[in-house]
């Protein structure tokens, strides 16, 4: 009985609708990491490591921020304590360990650990999605920033609604990425 389940699988896997496979693998993993730190956030984060972690990641990802919001964007702003930018509108924004995108890292190294592929090719996706991640964060950032200098009121819209899943189109991306490149050489 197990022998004929797995043939069937197989045969459904290299089928034209095995692409469904992946799908329900990857939200299974991304919903369950999601629910997972969401309820035990505090638990997870008394850990000191990952507490120390996502601190010095809120630094780093502050000053980056207000390079980029001083340098490039132009946004004229006055820098409070060691994570707090004020804008001209008499606006604070605070860059917290919660805006360091530490649980999105933790998600896609746990996403593409547990996705089908060759692990020599995880090897350098892994730290190449985790990159891409972080340069998704520093974009959210100037986002924030910009709408939080101009019209503040849409902030928290902006953060909640349009930037938080922005992360998850990223991490769709990179999943598409993978699975095109490497799920589908594996079974062919």
């Amino acid at each position: 009985m197990t022998q004929n389940f797995k043939a069937k699988y197989h045969d459904f896997e290299k089928g034209k609708n095995g692409f469904m496979i992946d799908i329900v693998i990857f939200f299974i993993i991304v919903i369950f990491f999601h629910q997972l730190f969401k309820y035990y956030s505090d638990e997870i984060m008394s850990i000191p490591a990952i507490s120390k972690t996502a601190q010095w990641l809120a630094y780093i990802f502050f000053e980056i921020g207000l390079w980029i919001n001083k340098e490039i964007l132009g946004i004229q702003i006055i820098r409070e304590a060691r994570t707090t930018m004020w804008f001209s509108n008499n606006e604070g924004l605070e860059i917290n360990r919660g805006c360091s995108g530490l649980r999105q890292y933790l998600q896609v190294v746990v996403l593409f650990l547990l996705l089908r592929g060759p692990l020599l090719h995880k090897l350098w996706f892994i730290p190449f999605s985790i990159l891409i991640m972080m340069f998704t964060n520093i974009f959210r950032i100037a986002v924030l920033s910009v709408v939080h200098s101009w019209q503040p009121v849409h902030t928290e819209f902006v953060h909640t609604y349009v930037m938080r899943p922005f992360f998850y189109v990223v991490m769709i991306a990179l999943w598409i990425m993978w699975v095109e490149k490497f799920r589908k050489k594996r079974i062919a």
